[in-house]
């Protein structure tokens, strides 16, 4: 018996910059589920800024209460950024990663010392200022590392959730308790699930300069 079967060959051409970004957005999906450390990143990154964002919450709870236990919590403080920095050191050098985790802790040093003046109604202007340059800081060395860290956007998810952590002591010392968590809870956002114009989150964004989708793509094609 004869059975004529017909082929037909369909070209997409992939132009159009919205096509490109899908493209590029199921490469980075392929890049991550098929190739284990890519996700374990993705995983630390969240893992380790929620962690610090719950410390320095409940550092405001500890200074806004009165308690005893801020050495205590400082402490767990630079233990948490030591856990981050660990996360560089699959792409980044060791002169890096001890660079940035001297930043981070004075700029989380910094932050607690502002909540500190706020609890004790103290002028913040000098505790402000060093916390901004510190910021400041801390986001120009990121953009040294990848411009993928451009320091702008660093400084501003940064600068905004220093203020909610503010925000937070403050509702607090005025036993506005609701306003107190909502302003944690936004801070805990913006750093560990999106911004609020619908940005990805700092940890997100961390996790991406680390990851190098470039990189990945080549022993991909050569197989």
């Amino acid at each position: 018996m004869y059975k004529k079967v017909s082929h037909t060959i369909v070209e997409e051409h992939f132009n159009h910059p919205s096509v490109l970004g899908e493209v590029n957005k199921r490469s980075k999906d392929f890049q991550i589920y098929t190739f284990p450390i890519l996700k374990h990143i993705e995983k630390d990154s969240i893992n380790g800024w929620a962690q610090l964002s719950w410390r320095i919450r409940s550092l405001v709870i500890s200074i806004t209460s009165g308690d005893k236990d801020i050495d205590l919590l400082e402490a767990r403080m630079a233990r948490d950024i030591d856990n981050i920095a660990e996360i560089l050191r699959s792409t980044y050098g060791y002169s890096d990663v001890i660079t940035f985790t001297k930043l981070l802790n004075n700029l989380m040093l910094s932050l607690v010392s502002v909540l500190i003046d706020i609890n004790a109604d103290n002028d913040t202007t000098v505790s402000m200022a060093t916390l901004n340059d510190d910021t400041k800081e801390f986001a120009d060395f990121l953009e040294s590392m990848n411009s993928e860290w451009s320091s702008n956007v660093v400084m501003d998810i940064f600068t905004q959730m220093e203020n909610l952590y503010m925000l937070q002591a403050k509702f607090r010392m005025k036993k506005e308790w609701a306003d107190g968590v909502d302003a944690a809870d936004e801070a805990y956002s913006i750093i560990v699930v999106k911004q609020p114009n619908g940005d990805p989150s700092f940890a997100d964004i961390f996790s991406s300069g680390i990851i190098r989708p470039n990189e990945i793509l080549i022993p991909i094609l050569k197989d």
